[in-house]
């Protein structure tokens, strides 16, 4: 873990340098520097704040490569039509708007965030595994699955969100921006991967992939504090 420990650093680095450059070219001010030993500061005496970070650049991940290919596999490895393909979607995006706002009351009445967390992590490589097993075409079956799968994705996106922000304060507008700035960062690598991944793999195998990347994240998860 002392290993995992180096890599984010480095990672959460390029991050910022990320967010800096993008600042930059959009024709804002750049901070002094100061400022950004400041934010940088904050970063070390603060892990939780480093590995919330983390877990929505992973997150940016699953999304990116559940968005691009998911839908490819269904229909070109299932033989799931279009229209079919975009019902299963739009029910399976429902646990974004019934299940984010109660595992938000939940996590600030009775447990804290890292519970709920780990459980939608938990349950986003379950569903994975899930889809990678299932070969056969039926409507009825693949909506359930990808309707779970959404439900872990959804806890995790308002965990992440909830924790994230109640460890940064309103001045921390650098940090924020490198939070921002993991979205983009996730696509660019979530693409990268899963490209590398298919030039030695069958579709399905992305899937699998996806499910060890997320086992970073559980253990990301496992390791922060809670802020109840």
């Amino acid at each position: 873990f002392q290993i995992l420990n180096f890599k984010l650093k480095i990672m959460l680095l390029a991050l910022f340098i990320l967010a800096k450059h993008r600042q930059l070219i959009s024709g804002h001010r750049q901070p002094a520097p100061k400022k950004i030993l400041t934010a940088w500061q904050k970063l070390k005496n603060n892990s939780n704040i480093g590995k919330a970070i983390g877990l929505n650049l992973i997150l940016n991940i699953f999304y990116c490569i559940i968005v691009l290919y998911l839908p490819l596999y269904l229909n070109r490895n299932l033989g799931f039509s279009w229209p079919k393909i975009g019902l299963m979607i739009t029910i399976a995006m429902l646990p974004y708007l019934l299940f984010q706002i109660p595992a938000g009351k939940l996590a600030d009445k009775i447990w804290g965030e890292k519970e709920i967390l780990a459980s939608g992590i938990l349950i986003m490589m379950f569903s994975l595994i899930i889809i990678f097993l299932i070969n056969q075409p039926n409507l009825i079956i693949w909506t359930i699955v990808l309707f779970f799968g959404r439900i872990g994705s959804a806890f995790k996106e308002s965990m992440v969100e909830t924790f994230f922000f109640k460890n940064v304060e309103a001045g921390d507008v650098n940090i924020i921006n490198l939070y921002r700035s993991v979205m983009p960062a996730g696509w660019l690598i979530g693409s990268a991967v899963s490209a590398l991944t298919l030039k030695y793999f069958e579709l399905p195998a992305v899937f699998i992939v996806l499910t060890i990347i997320l086992f970073f994240s559980l253990w990301l998860a496992f390791s922060i504090k809670d802020s109840k």
